[in-house]
C-alpha cells in the first residue's frame, strides 16, 4: 500500500490526483518555499523532483476536491489556510524532515532536508478537513499582509533627517567618537521605535521573528540540495507572496543595518557643513532616498565582491543561495589549506553576511527578545573571566620552562614541534586508509601553513613557501588521481626543498625534519588505498 488521495487547494481552486506516496511527501515538503498558490507549489516541487522546476508537477489533475481515500491513505494540502491534514499508513508530517530526491527515474537514496514556517497547521482528522480549512483561512485571510519594507526604506530616511536635525546645533562640537555613538543612537532609536504603519510592531519586531528563523533554514537547505544534487534548486518567485511580503534573511539584515548607519552618516556630514531649517528636511529626506538606491544599486560595496546589496538581498528572498568559485572564496591564497578546501572536487563553495561587524548592542543583535541578549553577555562575561585566568596560567608555565631550544630538543614522544598547528596521529593511524589519508592532508597542509608563517619574515622566505605549497598541490592531486608514481617523485622533492630549508634555517629544522616524516607516513597509508598501486609507469 503506497498511493494515496492528494487533494491540494488555494485560494482560489482545488486539485487532486491519485499518486504514489512520496509524492505526497514532496509536496509537503515544498511547502518550505512558502507557495500560497498553486503555481508556486508546482515550482517548489521541483526542489525534490527533477525535471518539475517549470511548473507542470500537476499537469493531468483533476479538478475539485476528493474525499475518498486510496490505498495507503488521503492527504489535504490547504495553502490558503495553512493546513495539512492527513491519514497514512505510508507517511506522517511535520514542520521538518528529510524526503528522498527523485533525478526523474528513481529514489537516488539522496535525502534532503526541510523546514516548514511556524504557522502550519498539521492535523490527523482529514475528515473534519472542511471545517478545519474554513477556520483557517477566516483566521488567516482576515488580516492583510503587510508590506514592512515598505515602511522600512522608505521611511527611514525621514526619521533619520528628522533625528539627525533635533541635534544639528551641537554636531560641529562632536569628535569622531561622539559622532558615532550618536549615529549608533539615532540607529537604535529607530529599530526601536514603535509605528502605527507597523501595526504598533517597531522596525526590529519585523526583522528578527519566527519568520528570520524559518528563512536561514530553508536557505541552508537549499545550500545542501546545491551541494549534494550538483544543480542550483528552484528559487521562489518575484511575484510571489513570500517574495513580497515575507520575512527578513541575515544577508538583508545585515545589509540594511549597513545602508541605516551609512545614511545617518551622510546625513549628519551634510548638516555639520550647511545650516537645514524644518522647513528644508522633506529635501534632506528625499536627498536621502537618493543616496539610499545609489547605495542599493552600485557595486562599491567592498565585502560583496563585485555584487550590489539589491542583487544579494533579491537572492536571499528568492531563497537562491550565493555560490562562488574555490577562488573567490579563498580568504587567504598563501595558506595550503584555503588552496585545499578551494578544489572543486568538494562542490560548490557558498559566500554569506553573518553581521560580525555590528554593534553589539541589543537593537542589532539577533536575540528576540532583551532578556536573551542579557543571557548571552552574561556567558560571553563569563568565558571572558575562564580565558583570562586559562590564559595567564599558561603564561606562568611558559614563563617557568626552560629556553625555547631546550623545550623543542625534547624526545619526540613528549612534545610537538608545532606550536599553531595540530595532527593527532594516534587517530589516523587507527582509521582506514579512506579515512585516514583525507585527514593526513590536511594536518600537513596545516603545518605547511605554520611554517609559511616561519617563513614571511626570512629572505626569500615567500618564493621557498609557495614553492612547497606547489609540491603539497602536486601531491593533493596525484593522491586524488591514485597515481603512485607522481605522489612518491612529488613527495621526493617535496623533501628535497625541506631539506635544503631545513640547511639554511636552523631554527626550522625540526619543523622541516617532522614534516618529512608524515609525508612518508602518507606515503605509506597512500597504498593502502583500493587502486592506488595499479597504475602502470609505461
Amino acid at each position: 500500500m503506497s498511493e494515496i488521495t492528494l487533494n491540494v487547494l488555494d485560494v482560489e481552486r482545488s486539485l487532486h490526483a491519485r499518486v504514489h506516496g512520496a509524492a505526497g511527501e514532496r509536496v509537503v515538503a515544498a511547502l518550505a518555499a512558502d507557495p500560497e498558490t498553486i503555481e508556486e507549489l508546482a515550482v517548489a516541487v521541483g526542489r525534490f523532483l527533477c525535471g518539475s522546476e517549470d511548473g507542470d508537477f500537476f499537469d493531468g489533475w483533476h479538478d475539485g476536491v476528493c474525499h475518498e481515500p486510496w490505498d495507503a491513505g488521503i492527504v489535504f494540502v490547504d495553502l490558503a489556510g495553512r493546513l495539512v491534514a492527513s491519514r497514512s499508513s505510508y507517511s506522517s508530517f511535520s514542520h521538518r524532515g528529510t524526503v528522498a530526491w527523485h533525478d526523474g527515474d528513481a529514489d537516488g537514496g539522496l535525502m534532503l532536508p526541510y523546514h516548514l514556517s511556524g504557522d502550519w497547521e498539521f492535523s490527523d482528522d482529514p475528515d473534519t478537513f472542511d471545517l478545519q480549512s474554513a477556520r483557517r483561512r477566516e483566521e488567516r485571510l482576515s488580516v492583510a499582509p503587510l508590506d514592512a519594507r515598505a515602511v522600512l526604506y522608505d521611511r527611514a530616511p525621514e526619521f533619520i533627517a528628522r533625528e539627525v536635525h533635533a541635534r544639528q546645533t551641537e554636531l560641529g562640537d562632536l569628535s569622531d567618537d561622539a559622532r558615532y555613538e550618536l549615529a549608533r543612537e539615532i540607529h537604535a532609536r529607530w529599530l526601536l521605535t514603535q509605528r502605527e504603519d507597523l501595526g504598533g510592531l517597531c522596525p526590529r519586531d519585523l526583522m528578527i521573528d519566527d519568520r528570520h528563523e524559518h528563512i536561514e533554514r530553508d536557505h541552508q537547505n537549499q545550500q545542501h540540495h546545491w551541494s549534494f544534487v550538483g544543480q542550483a534548486p528552484p528559487g521562489i518567485p518575484r511575484e510571489s507572496a513570500a517574495y513580497r511580503f515575507g520575512g527578513f534573511g541575515t544577508h538583508e539584515i545585515v545589509l540594511y543595518y549597513d545602508l541605516v548607519r551609512e545614511l545617518i552618516r551622510k546625513c549628519i556630514g551634510r548638516l555639520v557643513d550647511s545650516a537645514v531649517t524644518e522647513a528644508d528636511l522633506p529635501g534632506e529626506a528625499e536627498h536621502l532616498q537618493q543616496l539610499r538606491q545609489e547605495w542599493m544599486h552600485g557595486p562599491e560595496y567592498e565585502e560583496l565582491q563585485g555584487r550590489s546589496p539589491a542583487s544579494v538581498i533579491d537572492r536571499e528572498r528568492r531563497r537562491l543561495p550565493e555560490c562562488v568559485s574555490g577562488e573567490q572564496a579563498m580568504v587567504d591564497p598563501d595558506c595550503p589549506l584555503c588552496q585545499m578546501m578551494a578544489d572543486e572536487q568538494f562542490g560548490p563553495m557558498f559566500w554569506g553576511l553573518d553581521g560580525c561587524n555590528m554593534d553589539d548592542d541589543f537593537a542589532f543583535s539577533f536575540h528576540r527578545t532583551r532578556e536573551e541578549w542579557e543571557k548571552e553577555q552574561r556567558e560571553y562575561e563569563e568565558m571572558n573571566r575562564r580565558f583570562e585566568e586559562e590564559w595567564k596560567r599558561d603564561q606562568d608555565f611558559i614563563n617557568g620552562r626552560a629556553a625555547a631550544q631546550e623545550f623543542l630538543g625534547v624526545d619526540e614522544g613528549q612534545s610537538s614541534v608545532w606550536t599553531s598547528s595540530f595532527s593527532d596521529e594516534q587517530a589516523t593511524d587507527a582509521m582506514p586508509a579512506g579515512q585516514a589519508v583525507p585527514l593526513m592532508l590536511f594536518g600537513i597542509g596545516a603545518h605547511l601553513g605554520e611554517l609559511g608563517e616561519d617563513l614571511k619574515s626570512t629572505e626569500d622566505g615567500a618564493e621557498r613557501a609557495r614553492l612547497l605549497r606547489s609540491n603539497f598541490a602536486e601531491l593533493r592531486h596525484a593522491i586524488d588521481d591514485r597515481n603512485p608514481w607522481t605522489a612518491e617523485s612529488t613527495v621526493a622533492s617535496f623533501s628535497e626543498r625541506l631539506d635544503e630549508l631545513a640547511t639554511d634555517r636552523p631554527k626550522l629544522a625540526l619543523k622541516c625534519t617532522d614534516l618529512e616524516r608524515q609525508l612518508d607516513r602518507l606515503l605509506e597509508r597512500c597504498r593502502d588505498l583500493q587502486d592506488f598501486d595499479d597504475q602502470i609507469p609505461f
